[in-house]
């Protein structure tokens, strides 16, 4: 067992799942056994998380790398640089789910606990979605958009959230029901055109969603 969840079209429904615990209770009562090969686990970190993992200091002068060099680049040529270099967006991520662990609130987690309560039945697009954890959270209602998928493409569409004819591949006008952005305006220099997408995505009354650092946001809205 590796702990990695199985998803796909076999378990969209609850009648799906249902049926095949079914056929998997059946067999052990008959004592069939099912060997399913799997390859060797191993670490997922790449090697420049591994030498700074355990040190603080390198760890955030790697990531506040990543963070300058995000905000001087357009997401267009954000699109191109993680396409060209998928590592170095797994490896970034990586360093944020490293540094994630000292921060008092989380970000992604504070949004899902503020929109469950509204999220059944409502549209919802997570601009920069990471790994999609809103997703697997809330369920298929949510469209997560993001540079490149790190672990599952079925849950995430690769696009450019800066870019309106990307994003009209997937959405139309007054499409959505929520806007989200979990820290994700940080990561681009034409992050008002994440905005912009946004309103043309939402609903007359829909709703815009961002958590963001204070730092970052103050020395955006000074440009």
């Amino acid at each position: 067992v590796d702990g990695v969840i199985p998803i796909g079209k076999s378990f969209e429904t609850r009648e799906r799942a249902s049926r095949e615990l079914v056929k998997m209770l059946t067999r052990i009562s008959k004592g069939e056994i099912s060997i399913i090969p799997k390859r060797a686990l191993e670490s997922d970190l790449t090697p420049l998380v591994q030498e700074v993992i355990a040190q603080p200091a390198r760890r955030l002068a790697a990531i506040s790398k990543f963070h300058k060099k995000m905000n001087l680049m357009s997401s267009t040529k954000l699109q191109e640089y993680f396409n060209k270099n998928p590592e170095k967006f797994k490896e970034y991520h990586q360093l944020y789910r490293e540094d994630r662990k000292t921060l008092t609130v989380i970000p992604y987690e504070e949004i899902i606990e503020r929109i469950r309560p509204l999220a059944k039945n409502l549209k919802i697009g997570d601009f920069g979605c990471g790994k999609a954890q809103i997703q697997d959270a809330i369920g298929l209602n949510v469209i997560s958009f993001e540079h490149v998928a790190i672990d599952d493409f079925t849950k995430v569409k690769c696009c450019d959230i800066g870019n309106e004819k990307d994003l009209r591949k997937y959405l139309k006008d007054g499409d959505l029901d929520i806007a989200l952005f979990c820290r994700s305006l940080s990561c681009g220099k034409n992050w008002k055109d994440y905005i912009k997408n946004a309103f043309w995505c939402l609903a007359r009354e829909g709703q815009l969603y961002i958590a963001e650092t204070t730092s970052h946001m103050e020395n955006k809205l000074k440009d």
